[in-house]
Parts: C-alpha cells; sequence; structure tokens
C-alpha cells in the first residue's frame, strides 16, 4: 500500500538538481569529495575544483572551457588494461605508462581501452562515474571555443591557434601535458624531441570501424592542431569530460 512520506523523511530523501549538464547535490555539497560515490553522478563540486576518482584515489584538477567542463590533467586510471598484451596493428586494449615521459602525465590508451570494449559514442570507456570520452562534436566545441572558425568537419591541420590555447600554461587552462603516443608498431615517440605529434581520441568512430576521430592531434612546435581519422590501434591519452 501507498502511504505519504512524514516530513522528516521527506527531508532526508536525496535530492537532484540538473547544473551545467550533471546532477548536483543540493541543497549543497559540504563536507563531499568530488567524486568520492555520494550518489551525484561523481559531480558533486563547480567545475574549476578538483574531482577526486573513487576507483584510485587519483585526483584531477578541471576546467571551464566556455560551455564544458574538462579535466585539465590526463587520466591516469588502470582498470587491468596494463595487463593486456601488446599486439602491433591491433587494437588488443591495451594501456600503459610511456617508459620516459612519466612523471604526472597519465597513462596511454588504445581506442578500446579507453572505451572498456563498447563503441557508442559519449560512453563513459575508462572515465570516472560523472563524466564521458567527448565525442568528435565536443572535440570541435572546444576548438571554437578558443577562437577558431575553421569547420567541424575540415580534415587536416587547422584551428590556428588552438594548439597554443591548450598547451601547458595556455590561455585555456587546458593544460595539455601529453606523454607522446605509443604506435601501432609498438614504438613509444621519444619524449626529447618535441615535434612529435601527440594524440587524445574522440569517442566517434570513422567510417572505417578499425579508426576513430582525433580529438587532438598535435605538433608541440604547431600553433594549429589536426583533425582526421586515426587507426585505433595507437594509444593516445585521455581527457574525460563531464556529463
Amino acid at each position: 500500500m501507498n502511504r505519504a512520506l512524514a516530513s522528516d523523511e521527506f527531508l532526508n530523501f536525496p535530492l537532484l538538481d540538473w547544473k551545467m549538464g550533471s546532477y548536483q547535490c543540493t541543497p549543497d555539497c559540504q563536507g563531499k569529495q568530488c567524486g568520492d560515490g555520494d550518489g551525484c553522478g561523481g559531480s558533486c563540486c563547480e567545475c574549476g575544483e578538483v574531482i577526486n576518482d573513487s576507483r584510485d584515489s587519483n585526483t584531477y584538477q578541471t576546467v571551464q572551457i566556455g560551455a564544458q567542463c574538462w579535466m585539465a590533467e590526463n587520466l591516469a586510471y588502470d582498470n587491468g588494461c596494463s595487463t593486456v598484451q601488446w599486439e602491433n596493428g591491433s587494437d588488443e586494449g591495451w594501456c600503459g605508462s610511456h617508459p620516459e615521459c612519466v612523471s604526472g602525465k597519465g597513462l596511454l590508451y588504445q581506442w578500446s581501452a579507453m572505451m572498456t570494449g563498447g563503441t557508442n559514442e559519449g560512453a563513459q570507456g575508462i572515465c570516472p562515474v560523472g563524466w564521458h570520452i567527448p565525442t568528435d562534436q565536443e572535440w570541435c566545441t572546444l576548438r571554437k571555443t578558443l577562437g577558431s572558425d575553421t569547420p567541424c568537419d575540415h580534415v587536416g591541420w587547422g584551428w590556428n591557434g588552438t594548439g597554443t590555447a591548450i598547451s601547458l600554461g595556455g590561455s585555456s587552462g587546458y593544460d595539455a601535458t601529453w606523454p607522446r603516443s605509443r604506435e601501432c608498431t609498438g614504438e613509444f615517440l621519444p619524449c626529447s624531441n618535441v615535434t612529435h605529434k601527440e594524440l587524445a581520441y574522440s569517442s566517434s568512430e570513422c567510417e572505417d570501424s578499425s579508426q576513430a576521430w582525433t580529438g587532438m592531434y598535435w605538433n608541440t612546435d604547431h600553433t594549429d592542431v589536426w583533425h582526421g581519422c586515426y587507426d585505433k590501434c595507437k594509444a593516445g591519452t585521455v581527457r574525460c569530460i563531464m556529463n
């Protein structure tokens, strides 16, 4: 039989409010750490605060860029993907550290490791609760927020100024500190060569399902970025975006 909630029961009932595209506790989040399993989608915080990944206790600075909330650090969560055997030319779901560029720069993930085996665009993937792998469109929104007028469907170099804005210490606060990447051949691009390209995937597949759209593909000596399809067997960094 249904019954009305008593007043004290009602006051203790968890309230949810839609804010900035994610659930946020109401009336406040005092005493709670972002992502501490409080039932608010891991987003019991304002963007710009530090989130705590309760899965491994890693913490990440966040940054508001336009209408989007991004992690301002590379993801470093290992769900066991580092135990996956690397196979040259194949996306096996590997993740791991660069043998040289390791200090505070997160892990490298093949596409299926980042997506935890799924293929749905905008999936949570390897991200904490309340966050997800950015779509190709969300990456384009970031580039446009940073002042570029290059069309989203442009393939090749473009979005002049974006590379400078996202770089460490750049105007956006994104603070790219990418530890290079791992080629499909198994080669780690060396840290010593600052002109090597660095990769962050999107969760959007290309027409060829063995490839995915790049979110940020950048030469550290470029002011612009490259956009296009890249083989999923290459391992790059992950930046999560708030739901």
